[in-house]
This record gives C-alpha cells, structure tokens and sequence, in this order.
C-alpha cells in the first residue's frame, strides 16, 4: 500500500523541473516529468533519503550475510545450546546480551592461523573443513558452523543473533566495507581490538558484528569476533573510535532509467554506532560527460566523454531487499527535495 505520494514544483537555475516521490516503508518511486541536463548543469538537485534500521528475523530455509550463510535446521547440538539461550529470558536485557556471547563463545571460535595449525596435528579433517568452507568464503550452513565449531565475523554475527533471538532479543547484523575500520587499543584492557592487523591500521577486509534493540527501542552493538559490547559509555566509545560504520545501502537496491543517459549518485546513508536513523542524498547526473567502458570480446575500453545533453523524462526506483541481502532489515521514513 502507498503510504506517501508527492508531486510539486522545484524551481532551479537551469530547470523548471516537475517531481514526484512516491514511497511507502519499503519502496519508493521518484519520477522527472521534464529533465534538462547539459554540461553548464549537468545534475539534478539532491534528494534526502532517511532509513530505518529494523530488526532481522532469524527464520529457517532463509540466507544471510549477502546469501552466505544458510539458517537449514536445528540439529540436536543447536537445539542443546539454544535451551540454554532459552534460560537467559529471565535475565535483564543488557544482563542477557554478555551472556549470549559467553555462550557463543563456549561453541564458536575464530580460526586464527595459529590455532588451524594446531587442529591439523590431530584433526586433519576438521583443518580441511576449515580451509575449504570458512577460509574461501563458501556458502555455509549454521549447522555445519556450530557442529564444527569454527567460523570467521560473519558466522559468529548470524550464530549471535540466531542465540539472541533464543533469549529473546531483537537485532541485526551489520557489516563494513573494506578499509573503512581502525584497529585501535583497548581503553578496557590496553589490547588491540584485532589480532590480526596492527593497531592504527585499516582493517582490510569486510566486517561483520551485530546490534541488538532493546525494549526502549535503544540500539547496543556487539561484536563477537572481538568480544566488544557497547552497552556502556566506554565500550559505546570504542566501537566509534574504531568506525564501526555500516552503509545502508546493504539493505537495499536502486534501479534508475534511461540507464544509458544519466547516471545516479549517491552521499550514502550510513549507520554509525547504536544509531538507529541513517540518512544520505542521491541525485541524477548526466552521464555524456563521464567516460564509459565499452566492453567487448577483445577485452575493455574507455569511450571518451561526448557531453551531450539530456532532455525528457527520468525516474528512479528504490526498494528494500531484507529477502536478499538477509543483513539489514530497513524502512523508508522519508523522501525529499533537499529543498524543501
């Protein structure tokens, strides 16, 4: 059901520009009756986007973490740990988010190189597993993780959900881009948050933590690989020094036409720590007066800009993809000329 619609008149140097927006929480469709654009002005103006961060379900038969990681079934180990997260209801929420990670970590372990080493003196088996299933990223199941007991951020972020929602939390998962985070010291014990890249670095891979909503609707996030909870002024301190940053643009997709014509940009929302809006601009820019790969069997070539302009109509569509992407569950709370 469409919940919003709006149609108005945007008056700009080089434009007299016909918009309409029409958006509901989890779609949004935003038409240019009349678009003008030429190398003197070759944008439109910006558009403000503001989202929502929900909780994700953990639900069976579905994928997470960009379809890698299947949830397919509880088997009789995960349902012995999962009675146990069961128990902790009685506990207080923040109480509860500590006690999910001691249990995660009684069965989950990071296989740092040091410790593949030692598992393949006495279980080659197991350090094949390891290499081929949690080392090359395949796609996994829950099951055969925690039957195995080894996997990297992003098993141990959807394992913590899977176990907090047992105790009867509501989170998500929550990922970085590469090179975006900093290894940093510890102000709780003077170590450094990673083992595996110095401190004052970039972490050059992808992360993956969890943010868990408590019933005052106040997000705590909380890292399994590093055992780093935000329920704290300090601990919430780290997570920022750190830039635990996660773009919402993992939670959904944009479709924009005439494809060939104009191109769309974006300043991406991202959601910092324990935030629970995030908010961004994109716009339509003219795509001439960019140089373009062309593709062809004899490989890849630049095709120089031509600058010619555009006149007609344009539009772009914006949809949510929790089913997807199975990181970020999002709503849509608002779209608007950022001159209104």
């Amino acid at each position: 059901m469409i919940e919003n619609s709006r149609a108005f008149q945007t008056n700009l140097p080089n434009e007299n520009l016909l918009q309409k927006i029409i958006f509901d929480k989890k779609s949004a469709h935003i038409s240019f009756a009349d678009l003008h654009l030429s190398l003197a002005n070759p944008v439109t103006s910006k558009i403000n986007i503001s989202f929502k961060k929900q909780p994700l379900p953990m639900e069976l038969e579905k994928k997470y973490y960009f379809a890698g990681i299947i949830f397919d079934k509880e088997t009789s180990k995960m349902t012995d740990i999962a009675s146990k997260a069961e128990s902790l209801r009685k506990l207080p929420e923040k109480q509860r988010l500590g006690e999910v990670l001691n249990l995660l970590g009684n069965n989950l372990h990071y296989p740092y190189n040091e410790i593949v080493e030692k598992i393949g003196k006495n279980n080659s088996n197991l350090e094949q597993w390891i290499t081929e299933n949690i080392k090359k990223s395949k796609v996994v199941s829950i099951s055969d993780v925690l039957e195995n007991g080894y996997g990297v951020c992003r098993h141990l972020a959807v394992t913590y959900l899977y176990l907090a929602q047992k105790a009867g939390l509501k989170g998500t998962l929550m990922a970085s881009n590469a090179n975006t985070m900093t290894n940093i010291t510890r102000t709780d014990n003077g170590e450094g948050l990673f083992k595996m890249t110095g401190v004052g670095t970039l972490i050059p891979t992808a992360h993956a933590w969890n943010e868990i909503q408590l019933s005052d609707d106040s997000w705590i996030p909380i890292d399994p690989t590093t055992k780093l909870i935000g329920d704290s002024e300090e601990g919430l301190q780290m997570f920022k020094d750190a830039n635990y940053t996660c773009p919402a643009s993992f939670g959904y997709y944009t479709l924009w036409n005439p494809f060939s014509e104009v191109n769309l940009k974006f300043e991406l929302p991202t959601f910092k720590p324990a935030e629970s809006i995030a908010k961004g601009d994109f716009w339509l820019s003219l795509a001439s007066i960019e140089p373009r790969l062309i593709f062809s069997k004899d490989g890849a070539r630049e095709n120089p800009s031509t600058n010619a302009p555009f006149n007609g109509a344009a539009e772009i569509k914006l949809h949510t993809l929790q089913e997807n992407s199975g990181i970020l569950n999002l709503e849509i709370l608002d779209i608007k000329p950022s001159t209104l």
